[in-house]
């Protein structure tokens, strides 16, 4: 890469010292998010688990973390931060300010069902591990399609509006029918629904990044990237933790109903995820077996609502984007040294 791009230094760096260099580094800012961040995943990861929704920890644990997002908006948006990691005029137009929020939704619903597909076939569908990543692909190799289609789409049509659309209502369309059958046991059925969610998927994921850019300035770029790229991860991770905190307080409350203790010491405090496998579905018998299949129908049964909650309000969220001509020339330096050929190679 350092062969072939031959970057230049660029004046922003000419005459600075590494310590004034480090002095652009926003550090109060780093820490603020990444202390909220961790206290709202660790208490989603454990609350309905280790420790009741009551419990002191937990408490201080949601309200350290959404007192550090407020503590950090203000502070990005304070005199004292000179250079804040998510400028706030990157938010500055209410297409960029919507297509980061749609990255957000898209990245929640894409990184977490795809993650509660393979548990859902080896619980309910009596699929092995292998089987199970056999039957993700669908999905998974759907978005890659259409993600590399989605690029020259949006290059020659510029329709990424339209292209959103569709996205949310693919992704909505296949999820109601996973909440309504979610017990129907047919491989056919799932197979179609996962390829209908990943086309709407795939069709979404890189049209979001050209939307947040379409009404910024070029100089904006990294910046507004840099906030894409954050609102994107973060996306991912809630779109794993916040359904399993919905699957395990539904999994609890299944649990009252069984009547097999040892079936509920192996299943309790979280453990369900860990046991959604043939390998343990088989080894019950009795009443224990339909109490366990039901409760893990009513908990995927809930998850699926959570993302099509989700697909639903990025549905929604997409009519706030204003459709708008894509550039077809930049105004920027971006370090790339211009190589000339010989004389004459230029032109006709």
């Amino acid at each position: 890469m350092w062969f072939w791009l031959q970057l230049k230094s660029g004046n922003s760096r000419k005459g600075r010292t590494l310590g004034q260099q480090l002095g652009r580094v926003d550090f109060v800012g780093i820490a603020l998010l990444t202390t909220a961040v961790v206290l709202i995943l660790c208490a989603l990861s454990l609350a309905g688990t280790v420790y009741s929704w009551s419990d002191p920890a937990i408490v201080v644990s949601v309200a350290g973390g959404f007192s550090g997002i407020i503590a950090f908006i203000i502070w990005q948006r304070s005199r004292r931060c000179r250079h804040p990691i998510m400028a706030p005029h990157v938010f500055s137009n209410r297409t960029t300010t919507t297509a980061l929020f749609i990255t957000a939704v898209h990245g929640f619903i894409t990184y977490g069902f795809q993650f509660y597909l393979p548990p859902f076939f080896q619980a309910l569908m009596e699929a092995s591990p292998s089987q199970s990543g056999v039957l993700i692909l669908p999905c998974s190799l759907t978005i890659v399609v259409l993600a590399a289609l989605g690029g020259p789409l949006l290059a020659k049509f510029g329709q990424y509006r339209l292209m959103h659309l569709v996205g949310f209502t693919l992704m909505a369309a296949g999820l109601l029918p996973c909440i309504l059958y979610v017990d129907s046991g047919l491989v056919s059925l799932w197979v179609i629904l996962s390829f209908l969610i990943g086309t709407g998927s795939g069709l979404i994921v890189s049209t979001t990044l050209p939307t947040v850019l379409v009404e910024l300035t070029d100089k904006e770029n990294a910046a507004a990237t840099g906030s894409w790229a954050f609102l994107r991860g973060l996306g991912s991770l809630l779109g794993v933790a916040i359904p399993n905190t919905v699957f395990n307080a539904q999994f609890a409350t299944a649990l009252d109903l069984m009547d097999d203790s040892l079936a509920k010491h192996e299943l309790s405090n979280g453990q369900a995820y860990e046991h959604a496998s043939t390998a343990f579905i088989s080894q019950l018998d009795g009443t224990v077996k339909p109490q366990v299949l039901h409760a893990f129908t009513t908990s995927f049964e809930l998850v699926w609502a959570v993302f099509l909650a989700l697909a639903v309000v990025g549905l929604l969220a997409t009519f706030l984007e204003r459709q708008i001509g894509l550039r077809r020339s930049l105004d920027s330096d971006f370090g790339l040294k211009r190589v000339r050929g010989p004389p004459g190679s230029e032109g006709g």
